[in-house]
């Protein structure tokens, strides 16, 4: 049995717990906290400090299993330190757990516990306006937001033509709900973006295209909701509707050889093949060893030289099948 601890030695366990924390050393953290409630069990504040231990190890894993499992374990720790302190002296903990909950799916228990901490009149005014602020969130549908964008991580980002496993596609279907269930409570450029997103890589282009076409109205000067409404455009055929919206990416973003090759692209597409050589010899320029332009710079300089048609349609430029 580890020997009892004095008041004294657990704050700088305590200390010594923050620093290993603070380095990512997530293990010795523990080691730390758990011998300060292994002297003093029902020690709220130690609770809390495994909670907050474990939310960061969720936001510190690159695995979803190993992300819920950690958060299971936040949850937990936080209820432990709640029910440890049935005075509130530590109220702020409620506000964590609240974030944890609807970062697990329970977004109505999330708001009972805030709407339970607000209705305290002698809430401290920096604890009040965190669980304001959180409570606010939550409506406009931030923590759907969120779970979404873990479910969906870097497959959105893939080619649309690229086959999905049956898990990938559940994982969009998934998102997809939680994305449009966020935009019915406040459609924010985020949530647009992505929803669109997540519906072109479904393979959905009509509703990636309505969903992005309302980013851009909420963010025109946002050179990504630019280029994602551009290339759904081009999914669609609609090549001369992308061409203002590729401009303006590139006017925005001037430096950005991929905004650039995809004005090469779409001009290409609309017939100007001398505006698409320039733009492509500029992409180029920016970053010389992108395989994407190159590729497209031969495209062109085959069409120049007569030993290929013009394509007409994206499926066409990248000799895929509709």
């Amino acid at each position: 049995m580890p020997r009892f601890i004095s008041a004294e030695e657990s704050v700088q366990y305590g200390r010594e717990a923050t620093a290993h924390a603070s380095s990512g050393q997530f293990d010795d953290a523990e080691f730390w906290l758990r011998r300060i409630i292994g002297s003093w069990p029902g020690y709220a504040p130690g609770y809390a400090d495994l909670g907050l231990l474990s939310f960061a190890r969720a936001e510190a894993a690159v695995d979803p299993e190993g992300r819920e499992r950690h958060r299971s374990e936040a949850e937990a720790w936080f209820r432990r330190a709640v029910a440890a302190d049935p005075e509130r002296r530590i109220p702020g903990v409620r506000v964590p757990l609240a974030r944890t909950l609807a970062l697990n799916g329970k977004e109505r228990d999330a708001l009972e516990v805030l709407d339970g901490l607000l209705s305290d009149p002698a809430l401290p005014a920096s604890v009040r306006a965190d669980a304001e602020t959180l409570a606010t969130d939550l409506r406009d549908g931030k923590a759907l937001f969120s779970r979404a964008a873990e479910m969906t991580g870097d497959l959105v980002l893939e080619p649309p033509s690229r086959p999905l496993a049956a898990a990938q596609r559940g994982a969009l279907k998934q998102a997809r709900a939680l994305l449009r269930q966020a935009a019915e409570r406040k459609g924010t450029f985020a949530t647009l973006w992505l929803l669109g997103k997540v519906e072109m890589r479904s393979g959905d282009m009509e509703a990636a295209l309505a969903a992005l076409q309302r980013a851009h109205a909420i963010d025109p000067e946002q050179a990504d909701g630019c280029r994602e409404l551009g290339a759904a455009y081009l999914e669609l055929d609609r090549a001369h509707d992308a061409l203002p919206i590729a401009r303006r990416a590139v006017e925005l973003r001037p430096g950005d050889a991929g905004l650039h090759c995809n004005l090469a692209l779409t001009l290409l597409l609309t017939g100007d093949v001398e505006g698409a050589l320039a733009e492509a010899t500029s992409a180029l320029s920016l970053d010389p060893g992108d395989t994407i332009t190159r590729g497209l710079l031969k495209l062109i300089d085959d069409v120049v030289a007569g030993r290929r048609q013009r394509p007409r349609s994206l499926a066409e430029a990248e000799g895929r099948g509709r």
